[in-house]
């Protein structure tokens, strides 16, 4: 591997980093500010709490944005945003679908202002990281 592409690898790898660093601090702000009945509730006493939202959405917004950074050079502008919306939406509905799984089909109710508020902020901080990796040249596409 040339250290051109090792150079780019690693650079698309630290911006994803930051994006996840961002949207974690940004998330767990939210699940404080925001009020329990603002996020959707969970578990048999149906408790609502931000936190039980916010863990998994950055679990999974972590993962999508590490394996968006490993196969961007695979896809063009648009097919990254597009890829970008989805998993900031998988990942902000995260939380609501592992409640609904393990609860036996218990629906905790999946659109909540946090669950939005998630989504947004995952949706501007993704949309942030593929344009500046796309300004930084790389894929040159």
């Amino acid at each position: 591997m040339s250290g051109r592409i090792r150079y780019r690898v690693w650079l698309r790898l630290l911006l994803s980093f930051a994006a996840i660093a961002l949207y974690a601090v940004i998330a767990f702000v939210l699940a404080g500010a925001i009020p329990e009945w603002g996020w959707p509730s969970v578990g048999d006493a149906e408790f609502s709490s931000g936190q039980a939202t916010v863990v998994p959405a950055l679990n999974v917004y972590g993962l999508g944005v590490i394996l968006m950074a490993v196969f961007e050079p695979f896809a063009s502008v648009t097919t990254r945003i597009a890829a970008t919306l989805l998993v900031a939406g998988i990942a902000a509905e995260a939380g609501p679908l592992l409640a609904i799984l393990t609860e036996g089909g218990k629906a905790p109710g999946l659109v909540a202002p946090g669950v939005i508020a998630l989504a947004t902020v995952g949706a501007v901080i993704g949309a942030a990281r593929v344009w500046v990796a796309h300004r930084l040249g790389f894929p040159n596409r």
